[in-house]
């Protein structure tokens, strides 16, 4: 679970850096000392993001099954796209470049789907199946609609803001589960006769 505790860690710091973006760098330029530190929080935090993907395989949260291995491996694979893309942005001073777009629309797909195998699973009990899925709904369908709209409002401030509570719930989800794993028993060889 050190990986579900990296991503409780994370969704604080996108915490942290929604907070600092909307105090401090609002109107600071890009590569000022203000627009440094946000990215680097921001890099730090989509490492987290990464971990949260990561502990879900880790935990075997989508079950048994190759497809859902899979998911969870390209969701995790796909935040660490999108941390290589804000380390390029930071080393070239930009904040756009064409790593973004891949990662974000290989997590939108590899999050939802990993968050379906997670919630049919049951590995994960209660409402802790349920988290990853309104996470990766959240992000995918939620604020990349209002991203490609209304960028710089409230709605998307707050769309973001949605975007972090629900990773940090999911990422609490992970830290806090007693795992179910749904593994036949084994049938004693005196009883298989």
């Amino acid at each position: 679970m050190k990986l579900g505790t990296f991503a409780v860690a994370g969704s604080v710091l996108w915490l942290a850096d929604w907070a600092f973006q909307h105090l401090v760098t609002a109107s600071a330029d890009t590569g000022s000392t203000s627009w440094y530190i946000g990215q680097i929080l921001a890099v730090v935090a989509a490492l987290g993001t990464a971990g949260l993907a990561g502990g879900l395989f880790q935990a075997g949260a989508g079950g048994p099954g190759r497809f859902a291995r899979i998911c969870l491996a390209i969701w995790a694979f796909a935040w660490l796209l999108i941390t290589v893309a804000a380390v390029i942005g930071i080393t070239t001073v930009q904040e756009s470049n064409p790593v973004y777009p891949i990662g974000g629309l290989l997590s939108t797909v590899a999050g939802i789907a990993s968050g379906i195998v997670v919630a049919r699973a049951r590995v994960l009990a209660g409402w802790r199946r349920w988290a990853p899925l309104a996470f990766a709904l959240w992000y995918g369908l939620v604020l990349g609609a209002v991203m490609a709209t209304a960028e710089h409002s409230w709605l998307a401030s707050a769309a973001e803001l949605g975007t972090y509570l629900l990773m940090l719930l999911a990422s609490v989800a992970l830290v806090t589960a007693r795992l179910t794993h749904r593994v036949p028993a084994a049938v004693p060889a005196a009883a298989r006769r």
